[in-house]
């Protein structure tokens, strides 16, 4: 990328485990085990390159392996998404492959029976000979290669011959040269340039575009007008300014073969601007709606009808379908949930359905997501790898709309006609805001204006008149979107909660609040009641020294009586110190119980006066405020056919004898609404003379009419077969349709 800054991490590992530069051959054939060369460093086994083969000035080992290599159609389908892979990639099938703990190259899976590039091929008379179809494994190797080979071909063949390098992950650009290889009758050599191919066609259009699949890799059909041997010579453009080994690529030459390829990935449904792009995956609001685009690639001439369809979705979430037919090749996918759908998370993937050779086909789609996403991509490119699956969450939050768009079912119009889809809105919340309803995924020559539903309004109606002569037939899957500023909260629950906890809180400093206060009436019992024990107790001491004293001075008559009185007065002391040690690990006790439950007060105090602010931060984080959203409405599929009109006739073989007349009524089918003039004639083939045929005109209000047909007397005799027209106006629009009809002449022979 040629830039840096803070967001461009690395990571440099060290290893001694085996690491693989490249395979040859790069693919093998489906269900077949075959040898493999791999090229690289410390490969078990491996053993010197013959030559001077080298990368960086580092010269590779090799080391033959063999691969089963898989037949299933599930490994057929499965994209090798082992390490990164970029767009240019997706439609690589193969397997991924590694040994020992090794990197993970892919091994693709081959169009045909593979066949190994000779060395001595780099001249057109050194041509390599290859029967067809076949595969052909090659390198831009060394510096200035270019490889030519040649196949012999008869006339009416049809084959397709791909390079396959550019899609391989490699930085390299293939060009390719076909030519047509024939002899004069002096049987000298005639060389003519059949084609020179760069890149596809579609190739610049579609370069710097969102999950650009384009490749360098040229494709060119080549349909066989004579028997002839046919020189094909593939070079790398850059390939005079490098000499690298890993340069590999396929030459396939294999005969047509219709098929399609998908691709799928969710819709941003709303940036900042055109010019950004974000990492976004696939969410989905519990009543809403979330889009997934999906892009058709028709191959070797398929144009068949293809549905398209989810699998994988959770319980509470649907999806309709979509119908690609004719010149249409995408499709809107609408994810829709209900509103009670759990929350979920998990993949899903897409496929279409078609019928190909009589056959029911079923292709998944691949996709791919942004690795780096960029606010400009004018000044810094965004980058987008594929991946296996679409990942998709269902959150808890209700979408505040729903556009129901239709009933899901297709509706059917012609080219010139008129349609009209009731639209209802779903509303929720609090949000009344107008939709103004634009449609995406239809092309400019059949986009009808835009629809505004007032945000007092329940209900709306599309009105789409195909009236665009430049309108193509097919069938359309497409939405309405409205781009509106809706009163969002970011995570109101967050509020919820905050509300909660400091309730609890509250709770928890009045119940400490309480504790403290009772806490502090038993402290100051207690510290009463040590005061008294401690009263009592220095009268006790007062009582027994003067039961002492007493006792001393009694004499002998009065001993007995002092004994006993000094004897009480000690165990009265005695009682009065156990009461007072009581009283005071009493007051001890209710002083550490106070002090507890003031702590628990100030906790509480502390953690209610931090939820108070907590709760002000979440309110204000979590504030509703303007924020612009895009509601899609559900899917309206919408086939266009060419015309309104069918040509019925009865019969439809006429004869008529020279000279003579006949008429051929002619009665009109008339659909979609249509109800104009419309005129009818009919066309002779080439080279038959004779027939006078009337126009007619089928008038407003009515359907059928009668043809006469008048043969001179030298008509051309024989059966011939004519076209019956009818051409109109619906709404502007030329609309036309046929039917051929046979007519006999029959001769009539001049009277004798």
């Amino acid at each position: 990328m040629y830039d840096g800054g803070a967001d461009y991490v690395y990571r440099l590992s060290v290893h001694d485990r085996p690491h693989i530069d490249f395979v040859m051959p790069p693919a093998g054939v489906a269900g077949v085990a075959a040898q493999f060369t791999l090229y690289g460093r410390n490969l078990p086994g491996g053993k010197p390159v013959d030559g001077l083969t080298t990368i960086n000035g580092v010269p590779l080992e090799q080391a033959t392996v063999t691969v089963n290599m898989p037949g299933d159609e599930a490994s057929l389908q499965r994209a090798p998404v082992g390490e990164f892979l970029p767009m240019v990639a997706i439609f690589q099938d193969g397997i991924e492959y590694q040994v020992d703990g090794s990197n993970t190259v892919r091994i693709g899976f081959a169009s045909a029976p593979v066949v190994m590039e000779s060395a001595d091929n780099d001249d057109p008379a050194k041509a390599q000979q290859v029967s067809v179809p076949c595969e052909i494994a090659g390198q831009f190797y060394p510096a200035r290669d270019t490889d030519w080979f040649q196949f012999d071909a008869k006339k009416g063949e049809v084959y397709w011959i791909d390079v396959t390098s550019h899609q391989l992950g490699l930085d390299s650009d293939p060009y390719l040269i076909i030519q047509k290889v024939t002899k004069n009758a002096e049987g000298v050599e005639q060389v003519a340039d059949v084609a020179q191919v760069d890149d596809p066609g579609n190739r610049n259009a579609k370069i710097g575009s969102d999950y650009d699949t384009t490749t360098d890799d040229p494709s060119y059909k080549l349909q066989v007008n004579e028997d002839a041997t046919y020189r094909i010579a593939v070079r790398d453009q850059f390939g005079s300014a490098r000499s690298d080994p890993r340069l590999v690529y396929r030459l396939a030459i294999r005969p047509e073969q219709p098929g399609l390829r998908l691709i799928a990935y969710p819709e941003q449904p709303l940036t900042p601007n055109n010019n950004a792009v974000s990492q976004f995956s696939a969410v989905l609001r519990k009543g809403g709606t979330t889009v997934i685009k999906t892009v058709l690639e028709r191959r070797d001439g398929f144009d068949g009808e293809v549905e398209i369809g989810v699998e994988g979705l959770p319980a509470g979430v649907k999806c309709s379908g979509a119908v690609l037919a004719g010149a249409v090749d995408t499709a809107w996918l609408v994810l829709e949930a209900e509103e009670n759908a759990a929350e979920w998370a998990g993949s899903i993937r897409v496929f279409g359905k078609a019928t190909i050779d009589g056959k029911q086909v079923t292709r998944y789609a691949r996709t791919g997501t942004c690795v780096w996403g960029t606010g400009n991509r004018q000044q810094a490119a965004p980058y987008f790898r594929v991946t296996r699956d679409i990942e998709l969450s269902v959150c808890g939050e209700l979408d505040q709309a729903l556009v129901q768009a239709g009933d899901g079912n297709v509706i059917e119009t012609s080219r010139g006609g008129k349609i009209e889809v009731p639209i209802k809105i779903a509303r929720r919340g609090e949000f009344k805001g107008d939709l103004k309803l634009v449609a995406n995924g239809l092309p400019n020559e059949i986009k009808p204006g835009d629809v505004t539903v007032k945000g007092d309004a329940a209900d709306g109606k599309l009105e789409l008149i195909v009236n665009n002569a430049q309108a193509k037939p097919g069938t359309y899957t497409f939405v309405l979107r409205a781009d509106t500023p809706i009163k969002y909260a970011r995570n109101p629950d967050a509020i919820t909660r905050a509300e909660e906890e400091q309730k609890l809180l509250a709770e928890a400093v009045t119940a400490a609040t309480e504790a403290s206060k009772k806490a502090t009436e038993e402290r100051d019992a207690a510290n009463k009641a040590a005061q008294e024990s401690d009263a009592a107790f220095k009268q006790a001491e007062q009582a027994k020294a003067a039961a002492d004293k007493a006792l001393q001075a009694a004499d002998e008559a009065g001993k007995e009586a002092a004994q006993k009185a000094a004897d009480e007065a000690a165990k009265a002391v005695e009682e009065a110190k156990a009461k007072l040690e009581a009283a005071k690990k009493a007051q001890t006790d209710m002083e550490a119980a106070l002090k507890a439950a003031q702590d628990k007060q100030k906790r509480a105090t502390d953690a209610k006066t931090a939820a108070d602010k907590n709760l002000d931060a979440v309110k204000k984080a979590n504030a509703a405020n303007n924020l612009n959203v895009a509601f899609m409405s559900t899917p309206i599929k919408l086939r266009v056919v060419d015309t309104p009109l069918e040509i019925a006739m009865e019969p439809v073989s006429l004869t008529v004898k020279q000279g003579e007349k006949t008429e051929l009524p002619v009665k009109l089918g008339k659909k979609y609404g249509f109800d104009e003039s419309t005129e009818i004639s009919i066309e002779t083939p080439n080279g038959v003379a004779g027939l006078n045929i009337g126009k007619q005109t089928i008038a407003k209000g009515q359907d059928a009419t009668k043809l006469e047909l008048a043969a001179a007397a030298n008509a051309t005799p024989g059966q011939h077969t004519l076209t019956v027209r009818a051409k109109a106006k619906f709404n502007n629009v030329d609309v036309t349709t046929s039917q051929p009809v046979t007519l006999t002449v029959e001769k009539v022979e001049p009277a004798k």
